[in-house]
């Protein structure tokens, strides 16, 4: 297990994989970030072996193809037992199919293995700016997250569209979650973040925000 701090952290990354010589270079080099602190776990399904005791990092780096669980799965499980915020896919080149079902489930980032250092540490920055790092190996498919998406709602991901719809009409986080399979807490994170992307403070603002673009 590593653990690398660089400076006053601004965000906290866990990089998981089964290959732990590939962990231990892996969180040298994002911790060469100025403002990130880096941690190494094992082992993608479940709780990360040996991920140093790390609770609610801002971002998770995972490969998907070394897992039995679906993305959508992979992405839910890391929400809800690390708080992981964010998590980007560390794939293969060739799995372009697999990349596209992550952008799907929600992801923030798709990754190529093939990476250099420098691509890393941007995927990681970006990703912490809020932004989707989409590799290009894997084809133009980057908004394939945010088509479609209803009035007052651009920028949102398709979850964060549905919570936040289902919220602003009165549902609560227990209710959300049963009809979409997530835990509350999960659900409280994807409405946090929406409102703080659209601007919103607080449930009134959410209710003015519905009604002014007739979401019910």
């Amino acid at each position: 297990m590593n653990i690398v701090s660089c400076g006053t952290p601004q965000a906290s990354v866990l990089f998981v994989d089964e290959c732990a010589i590939l962990v231990e270079a892996v969180v040298q080099e994002i911790s060469k970030q100025s403002g990130l602190v880096a941690f190494g776990g094992h082992g993608v399904d479940g709780v990360p072996k040996d991920h140093g005791g790390l609770k609610n990092p801002a971002i998770a780096i995972l490969d998907p193809s070394q897992s039995d669980r679906s993305p959508a799965e992979l992405r839910e499980h890391y929400a809800d037992v690390l708080g992981a915020e964010e998590v980007i896919a560390y794939l293969p080149s060739e799995h372009t199919r697999t990349a596209r079902e992550c952008l799907h489930a929600e992801f923030s980032g798709v990754l190529s293995r093939a990476s250099s250092a420098d691509q890393l540490r941007a995927a990681v920055m970006c990703v912490q700016e809020g932004g989707i790092f989409v590799d290009g190996c894997f084809g133009d498919f980057q908004n394939a997250r945010a088509l479609g998406a209803p009035d007052g709602m651009e920028g949102l991901t398709a979850r964060e569209q549905t919570v936040l719809g289902r919220v602003a009409v009165g549902s609560s986080s227990k209710e959300v979650a049963r009809e979409l399979g997530i835990s509350p807490k999960t659900v409280d994170t994807h409405r946090c973040r929406a409102m703080s992307k659209l601007g919103l403070i607080g449930r009134a603002a959410l209710i003015d925000h519905a009604r002014t673009h007739a979401w019910s």
